[in-house]
Parts: C-alpha cells; sequence; structure tokens
C-alpha cells in the first residue's frame, strides 16, 4: 500500500504485493498474484515478526477489488484466517453500471472513460459482460456470508462510491461485521495525497 502515514500509524507488519500488470498480463494474472503473496504471507508470519491470527488484506481502488477477492478466496479456501478486509474506494462491480459512475464521470480526477480503459486494459480481449459479472472477478455478485469483517471507505466525489457503499451495504446485510466510512469533499485517490490536501473542520 502506498501510504507511509498510514503503515507508521498502524504499528503492523505491512508487506506490499507486487504483482503482474496490464496490458502485459490480463486477468486473472494480478489476482492470482494476490492470492499466492496472501499464502506466502500467512506461512511466513512469525518470520516476518508478524502474527497468522492478526492477517488483514488491505487495498485501494483495483487494489481493494484484489484484496475483496482474497477475503472470499481465502473464505472458500478455508484459510488463511483473515481478521479483516481494509477496502479503501474499492472496484467491486466491474460494470461500471452504479450512478456516481455518470455523475462523478468527469471533473473528478478519476473519470469513467479512464475507468473504461482501465476495465478493457485489464481484462483484453475477455472485456464483456460475461466477465465482469463473475463473483471472482466483481465481489458485488459473490455471496459474502461468512466472509471476514471488513472496513470499507468510500468518498463523496468518485465515481466508485456508490459501488463501494453497495458492497458495504451487501456484507452488513449477511452479517458480516462492516464499517462504513464515506470521506466528503473528495475524489478517488486522496487517501495517498495527503501530502498535497487538506481536508476542512
Amino acid at each position: 500500500m502506498p501510504f507511509p502515514s498510514l503503515v507508521d500509524a498502524s504499528g503492523a507488519v505491512v508487506v506490499n504485493v507486487d504483482y503482474r500488470l496490464a496490458p502485459e498480463h490480463t486477468y486473472p494474472a494480478g489476482a492470482n498474484d494476490a492470492w499466492d503473496a496472501l499464502q506466502w504471507v500467512a506461512a511466513s508470519a512469525s518470520d516476518l515478526g508478524g502474527s497468522v491470527d492478526k492477517l488483514i488484506v488491505a487495498g485501494d481502488s483495483a487494489g481493494g477489488n484484489l484484496a475483496a477477492l482474497l477475503a472470499l478466496r481465502a473464505r472458500d479456501a478455508g484459510g488463511p484466517s483473515l481478521a479483516l478486509q481494509m477496502l479503501i474506494y474499492p472496484i467491486t462491480d466491474w460494470s461500471g453500471s452504479h450512478e456516481s459512475m455518470e455523475s462523478n464521470g468527469t471533473g473528478n480526477f478519476l473519470t469513467k472513460e479512464t475507468m473504461e480503459w482501465f476495465r478493457s486494459t485489464y481484462f483484453g480481449a475477455q472485456n464483456d459482460a460475461a466477465i465482469w459479472n463473475l463473483p471472482t472477478v466483481s465481489p458485488m455478485f459473490a455471496d459474502v456470508a461468512g466472509v471476514c469483517p471488513a472496513w470499507v471507505l468510500t468518498t463523496s466525489h468518485d465515481q466508485l462510491r456508490d459501488e463501494g457503499e453497495a458492497y458495504a451495504a451487501k456484507l452488513t446485510e449477511a452479517g458480516v461485521p462492516t464499517t462504513h466510512l464515506r470521506v466528503d469533499g473528495v475524489f478517488h485517490a486522496f487517501f495517498g495525497q495527503t501530502n498535497v490536501l487538506e481536508l476542512a473542520a
């Protein structure tokens, strides 16, 4: 995670995962790399100075998508056991069908056009609704019962706002302990720009 202040404040051992990227490596390369990394961290937790009983997956935007998918995959595979999934303005629905994709689609740092380019690059020749709607791609379409607790952050001026908030609601409705925080007045990717942004009191 590219957030040194968060890392410092957490007091935790943080493993920043480097996974294969599109367009050279389309889905599922990155998702598989993230899964392999999680299994390695779980096996190496004590060597890293951490605890296997306190594993957290976290990510922002596309990384939030991967973190949510890891939580689901860990549940289905019977482990590694996760204490929390930390989803920062995550992509939870690659279809791009939520209202905020339109209302916040221009003039707010990340645009609808850019998101569509990211999607076409990430999926390559597979880029269509048949893959966007898979629960192993878009966690919004998954059965989330029994997944680990979640902390979800969204922002008012983000085109991903509605899908992040819908996912937080879905988790809550399924009985998953979930904390949702919406930050007003900021846009997508603000979390990594705290050195240049100041929120009004």
